[in-house]
């Protein structure tokens, strides 16, 4: 079976500059996918929350901070015309590619916690879900 991996990062990219993202791989990967959130108006660029779920119920509970966001990711791998439906959040990205499904999602936050979770229907293998809260 392949192994089904999700990294989220921040960047703080101040005024309209533009940057660069370089992704390098340490081993090798039959595929690798990049999805990039833009978010103004937050008051702080740091990480304020975040957590993983490899479970496979992919349901994670965050705290957040008001005027903020969180994002998500989700990752499947045996996927044949999958789909991915989110709770409390808002799904953006949605691709399905090589045998994977990958999805993501954000939310903007009020400083109360948030619980999102997500599911996969037409997927058969490894399902793991990242969170972070901004």
């Amino acid at each position: 079976s392949d192994d089904v991996m999700i990294a989220l990062g921040l960047a703080y990219v101040p005024g309209d500059s533009t940057g660069t993202v370089a992704v390098t791989l340490n081993t090798g990967c039959s595929d690798c996918d990049v999805a990039l959130w833009s978010v103004t108006g937050i008051t702080s660029y740091h990480v304020y929350d975040s957590d993983t779920d490899v479970s496979g119920a992919l349901s994670l509970t965050l705290d957040t901070r008001a005027d903020g966001y969180l994002i998500a990711a989700v990752a499947a791998e045996n996927s044949l015309n999958a789909s991915t439906t989110w709770t409390n959040a808002s799904e953006s990205v949605d691709e399905s590619t090589d045998g994977m499904e990958i999805s993501g999602a954000i939310v903007a936050t009020s400083g109360a916690a948030v619980t999102v979770s997500a599911s996969f229907s037409g997927t058969s293998g490894t399902e793991v879900m990242a969170v972070m809260t901004l």
